[in-house]
């Protein structure tokens, strides 16, 4: 069945079959523990610009700023980057074809698994860089209300 995938047991999915012979392929982790690989896009789901989720473990992307929704965000105009960045992220994690995350079991400040997202084999960071609606995190976070 070409395509998306198909599921097979609980928690796996396999990868779509290009050929569409139905030859067994890899299963693709839906709710991945750190050093993982391949995981399922339409698994992930988007919390804000640089934060999503994999079923029950949240996951910090590593080396992205990107602006706070309300009510964290300092100003109305980081609220808006912030609401703009959160369909930026999930745009580009909707359209992907291909996901993989790699993580080395680092925590964040909030206990969120610091993670290095690729989707269709580009860095989500850079993506998001590129696209103007996050920063690369130097080690404070960015002052998102000035104009």
């Amino acid at each position: 069945m070409p395509g998306r995938g198909r599921r097979r047991g609980r928690g796996a999915v396999l990868a779509p079959e290009p050929d569409g012979f139905g030859a067994a392929q890899a299963p693709i982790a839906s709710n991945p523990q750190p050093g993982s690989g391949a995981v399922d896009p339409a698994a992930i789901r988007i919390v804000d610009g640089d934060t999503f989720r994999i079923g029950s473990v949240r996951y910090r992307v590593r080396n992205l700023d990107a602006p706070e929704l309300a009510p964290r965000a300092a100003c109305a105009l980081e609220a808006e980057r912030g609401r703009a960045a959160r369909e930026e992220a999930r745009r580009l994690v909707g359209s992907a074809q291909t996901a993989a995350l790699r993580t080395d079991g680092q925590t964040d400040r909030f206990g969120r698994t610091v993670a290095t997202l690729t989707l269709d084999g580009r860095d989500f960071a850079e993506l998001m860089i590129r696209g103007q609606r996050a920063a690369r995190f130097g080690g404070r976070e960015r002052d998102w209300c000035a104009s």
